[in-house]
């Protein structure tokens, strides 16, 4: 019975249903968004039909929907899409645990499950297989297994995490071939009307079979990819597991051409793309389009500004915000030789990864910390203690939803994320309330960390302006309030192993590196700090680093080496007294971290610039007595550490100061070629501009020309 009693609530359950149907316009959308923040039992309501609705997606359509939806494919790829977002949302992933007959055949008790475009479905079969479907797949398999055989139909893409038993074995069969095992988890790509075959396997043992005279083509271990072309099956290794991340409703494009971009969001949308010019389409994807460098970059001059833009396919994602289903793709920059441009930000920390990779003949890896402010309208309602919302919950924190939804949309886009939380600042200016937030990453390659970080700040920001929420990644908001950073994780790779530890402690490889950063620290803040609320933020008690040093679990200096779970405890059981004890390799875990940046950072050259520190370190000869004399262990703040204090070098204190210290140092970042002097030239520049040497003198005391210029740098990096 619907709960609902009067005409008004009539209305919004009306609205709820059009909404959830993908039918709403942007206007009753919003409204939607609005009646769910308004009371918890709201969202379970939405969530009681949302399930509901999903249920139906499963029942065969009638020739008259069918009919419909080929006069009208556009509608029919909005509808779905609109449905994918409003399932992530609020439910996270949309998944189906099976145990009764979906779709059944009398005659030989067959079971049949058919995912629609843009869904995913996960069931369990009559053995306990554990089966992921996903977009456009067929599964047909029997309600009971036979006592010789378990046989399944595969048409599209499959997860199976097998039960073992060696008297029965397990066949997919596909339209090309079949796959026997007895117990494994592995990865099937067959789709008929599709000429790509793959199967990629994590645990266990497959063969692949022939088709009809079941002769073994080939066996696979763990981490072997088969791969069934032109009739020539090959094998490799698996090279990522973002190959398998569509069982959590994410689609990963890397390394992977644009054309194999577009025939996979063929099958899992059921779409075809309408190219009016095919010749047009390659000549852009081969060579780009011209672009006018000096209006992007300060340091190339009008006369000569001509450049060419190309997309970097890996990057690809479908833009979570866009009405019309949109490809969205970063790019790079080329000169008038067709040469990569040597001085854009994403070519520099290339050869920034490049150079650490041939010192070192190691992999350098970052992992980015957003901290950010939500600004809205104070409501007076459940107000939060001034300064304390570190990992707040609702209602005292009034935007965990939104960073959720957040977190939801990035993980789209292909971002990795570790976790999100509420930060420490907390307060209400002006009728406004001020809330920070953060989101932290896991470590992927340097280039990739860029990437995600710049597309994670894109993200947040125009989820932002539809909430109506202002969002600002500005290191300072006003005095005595916590500022945002962007710290910066990294860690040392080898072989898929990490070199930051030895026997369990810090290893020389992550000292030589740390010492590297001390030597270049000073000129790191013109990467990473790069105006003039920047050195507002460096002050003491702020958990704010204003000296060069480093330590362990210590927020006071500027590398801090974090808890990496070395103690080789399990805490699991510990808290949980009803679990089995178990081992888990937690030496990948332990990483270094950068202090000092902020939001105001060119992000490519920040972490070029880290990557270049790092590979230092290794260049020096004294680098481990630099990082012995450079740690502390301390609070280096408080009154009683004051002589450990003074012996320390201090970071810069203004725009000015920090440009001074990269002149300084600049050789040792133009070394192979990384940075191009043009853009050292360009960043010192920019620096100096602001003339801000005696700024944090001129304005202490002054709270309203404070925020004078926190407003005039309130939407930065």
């Amino acid at each position: 019975m619907n709960r609902y009693i009067n005409e008004s609530d009539k209305k919004m359950d009306e609205l709820l249903q059009k909404y959830i149907a993908g039918n709403a316009s942007e206007k009753e959308s919003q409204r939607i968004m609005e009646w769910l923040r308004e009371d918890e039992q709201h969202l379970r309501e939405y969530k009681r039909q949302r399930k509901l609705y999903d249920i139906t997606l499963w029942q065969t359509k009638s020739p008259v929907d069918i009919q419909q939806e080929k006069k009208d494919p556009l509608r029919r790829v909005l509808d779905v899409i609109v449905r994918i977002a409003a399932v992530i949302v609020f439910t996270v992933a949309t998944t189906y645990f099976y145990t009764h007959h979906v779709l059944q055949d009398k005659e030989e008790n067959m079971q049949t499950v058919v995912v629609p475009a843009g869904q995913h479905a996960e069931l369990y079969l009559a053995d306990g297989t554990h089966v992921w479907l996903n977009s456009g797949s067929r599964l047909t398999f029997p309600g009971r297994f036979s006592k010789k055989v378990r046989h399944v139909e595969l048409d599209g893409e499959g997860y199976f995490k097998v039960s073992s038993n060696i008297k029965q074995p397990f066949i997919v069969g596909t339209n090309r071939c079949n796959i026997r095992v007895l117990g494994t988890e592995f990865n099937v790509l067959a789709y008929e009307k599709d000429s790509i075959w793959e199967t990629a396997l994590l645990e266990g043992a497959v063969e692949i079979l022939q088709k009809k005279s079941e002769v073994s083509l080939m066996k696979l271990k763990p981490g072997d990819m088969a791969r069934l072309s032109k009739n020539q099956l090959t094998k490799e290794k698996i090279h990522t597991t973002d190959y398998f991340r569509w069982k959590e409703g994410l689609i990963c494009f890397n390394d992977i051409s644009l054309r194999d971009i577009m025939e996979k969001l063929k099958l899992y949308y059921d779409v075809n793309f309408v190219i009016n010019n095919q010749a047009y389409l390659e000549a852009i994807l081969t060579c780009g389009e011209r672009v006018d460098g000096s209006s992007l970059f300060s340091f190339i001059e009008a006369g000569s500004s001509d450049l060419y833009v190309i997309p970097r396919f890996r990057t690809a994602f479908v833009d979570p915000f866009a009405e019309i289903p949109t490809l969205s793709i970063l790019c790079s920059f080329f000169n008038k030789d067709g040469e990569p441009l040597g001085s854009s930000p994403e070519y520099t920390l290339h050869k920034a990864s490049k150079a650490f990779t041939d010192v070192t003949g190691m992999e350098f890896q970052a992992i980015g910390e957003l901290e950010y402010y939500v600004i809205a309208p104070d409501t007076g309602m459940f107000e939060a203690t001034d300064q304390r919302g570190y990992h707040e919950s609702g209602p005292y924190a009034k935007f965990n939803e939104f960073r959720t939804q957040c977190m939801s949309y990035i993980s789209q886009t292909g971002g990795q994320i570790k976790y999100g939380h509420s930060e420490v600042g907390n307060f209400t200016l002006e009728g406004y309330i001020y809330e920070q937030n953060e989101i932290e990453f896991l470590p992927v390659p340097v280039e990739q960390a860029a990437d995600q970080l710049m597309i994670a700040k894109w993200v947040i920001r125009n989820l932002g302006f539809k909430y109506g929420y202002n969002v600002t990644f500005a290191p300072k908001i006003t005095a005595g309030k916590a500022g945002s950073g962007l710290h910066v994780h990294m860690r040392i790779m080898q072989d898929g192993k990490n070199q930051m530890l030895k026997d369990g402690i810090l290893s020389e490889t992550a000292r030589k590196a740390i010492a590297g950063m001390m030597e270049l620290a000073p000129s790191i803040t013109a990467f990473g700090n790069t105006n003039p609320t920047s050195y507002f933020r460096l002050v003491p008690h702020q958990e704010a680093p204003t000296n060069v040093c480093w330590g362990d679990r210590n927020r006071s200096v500027l590398v801090r080496v974090p808890l990496g779970w070395a103690a080789k405890k399990d805490m699991c059981t510990l808290a949980n007294p009803l679990e089995t004890e178990s081992y888990f390799d937690t030496t990948q875990k332990q990483t270094v971290e950068m202090r000092s940046p902020d939001g105001s950072a060119d992000l490519y050259q920040l972490l070029a610039g880290l990557a270049v520190a790092c590979r230092h370190g290794f260049e020096i000869e004294n680098a481990l007595e630099l990082a012995e004399k450079t740690y502390v262990n301390v609070n280096i703040h408080q009154k009683e550490n004051e002589d450990k204090l003074k012996v320390l070098a201090q970071l810069p204190d203004s725009c000015v100061a920090s440009a001074d210290c990269l002149e300084q140092q600049r050789a040792i970042f133009e070394q192979y070629n990384v940075f191009s002097s043009a853009m050292i030239d360009g960043i010192i520049r920019k620096l100096r501009n602001y003339e801000d040497k005696t700024l944090r003198a001129d304005l202490d005391g002054k709270p309203q020309e404070m925020l004078d210029l926190v407003h005039k740098y309130f939407h930065c990096g």
